[in-house]
């Protein structure tokens, strides 16, 4: 063997219309797995419970029986139980944070990086709903 190095591109041949039609195929069988692959992380989009628990809600907003630094979901909703403005106030509360509406202790916000808007505007939605 030869310690020269094989120049690999002596041996390619131009693109004939057989080859450029297999490639054709190759390409949209490609593109159909991925846009399958896309459809399928779509329908695996989390609940709105999932996002609240994965952007760490629940650590201060646990059920009754937990003592906690902010209330239940079931009592924030049975506050704004009829109120129309309910969830535009929350997105703004939670997004800026709050001081005062449930005690001393401060909300801290929570920002688009953690929580996306339609995201967010899922989980007030869902909180909305909680009974008490």
């Amino acid at each position: 063997m030869s310690d020269e190095p094989v120049d690999r591109f002596d041996t390619v041949k131009p693109i004939g219309a057989f080859e450029e039609k297999s490639m054709s195929i190759v390409r949209h069988v490609a593109f159909g797995f991925l846009g399958a692959a896309a459809m399928s992380s779509a329908a695996a989009v989390a609940s709105p419970a999932e996002i609240a628990a994965n952007a760490g809600c629940m650590l201060c907003h646990a059920g009754k029986e937990t003592a906690a630094l902010g209330p239940p979901f079931s009592e924030i909703a049975a506050r704004y139980a009829g109120q129309s403005e309910a969830a535009d106030k929350l997105f703004v509360a939670v997004r800026e944070g709050s001081t005062g509406t449930w005690g001393e202790m401060p909300m801290m916000p929570v920002y688009p990086e953690q929580v996306s808007d339609d995201d967010l505007r899922a989980v007030i939605a869902w909180l909305l709903e909680q009974e008490s």
